[in-house]
């Protein structure tokens, strides 16, 4: 069985957005309305195609995302471009912030202990 993470680690937050403890509640430490996960293809699976990376998400005052920057590549362009079209639909809380940065990652953990594991032939 494959398993797909798609893991949003945490949310850094550039611009006008203040410091937060990782002890606060979900909702005051990000002001995201609406948050689709990057879609992960069948084919980018089959591979299996995995990566780290950092987007920059520039968001206009009335919450809706202008355009996001690729900081650092997950290394896979049908990755990167999954993470654009994704946080292109995300929604914030109208002037909660200018930009946010935010680290992305594509990991196969089902196929990695697939492969761990000894053949029982």
């Amino acid at each position: 069985m494959r398993c797909l993470i798609i893991s949003l680690l945490s949310l850094a937050f550039v611009g006008q957005a203040a410091a937060q403890t990782p002890a606060a509640s979900p909702k005051r430490m990000y002001p995201v309305i609406y948050a689709p996960k990057p879609d992960y293809s069948l084919d980018a699976r089959s591979q299996p195609l995995e990566g780290r990376g950092l987007f920059l998400l520039h968001v206009r005052p009335d919450g809706t995302v202008e355009s996001v920057d690729v900081v650092r590549s997950t290394g896979h362009s049908e990755l990167d471009q999954s993470g654009v079209a994704a946080f292109l639909k995300w929604r914030f809380r109208p002037g909660s912030l200018k930009q946010v940065k935010i680290p992305l990652e594509f990991t196969m953990a089902g196929h990695r202990q697939q492969r761990q594991k000894p053949s029982s032939q």
